[in-house]
């Protein structure tokens, strides 16, 4: 009688919530790769059930571009943004995880273009849902 019941109360605390695992948070990451004569390359990763998965994700991500791949951020919640100088053997790069999209797409601009003036261009943007 008593682990029916007590089986009984955990199946209907977890169908209201009240001990529930957090399904619902996420995470992301960022990896950045790039090679002696300026290329770049990156992975991204989100929507993901922790932070070893996403950052996990994203070095796949890059490492199926080029080499030397690293993390640069993770995070849970928020969007990020990539952007890189638009001609190869430029060495300008941001990014930015902000509360929007647009916000950080601003981020992620003004820090690539902070480097030495010559334009970037934006390469990614996503939210994360955490």
């Amino acid at each position: 009688m008593f682990k029916r019941s007590y089986l009984t109360g955990a199946v209907l605390a977890l169908a209201f919530g009240v001990v529930a695992p957090d399904f619902a948070k996420a995470d992301a990451a960022i990896a950045i790769g790039r090679d002696r004569n300026g290329g770049w390359w990156y992975g991204v990763a989100w929507n993901h059930p922790d932070e070893e998965a996403a950052r996990a994700d994203a070095l796949r991500r890059c490492r199926a571009e080029g080499p030397n791949c690293k993390i640069e951020t993770s995070f849970r919640g928020g969007c990020a943004a990539l952007a890189f100088q638009s001609r190869r053997g430029q060495n300008g790069f941001g990014w930015a995880v902000r509360d929007t999209i647009a916000i950080a797409r601003r981020a992620a601009l003004d820090q690539c273009v902070s480097t030495d003036g010559i334009p970037c261009d934006v390469k990614s943007s996503f939210c994360d849902n955490g």
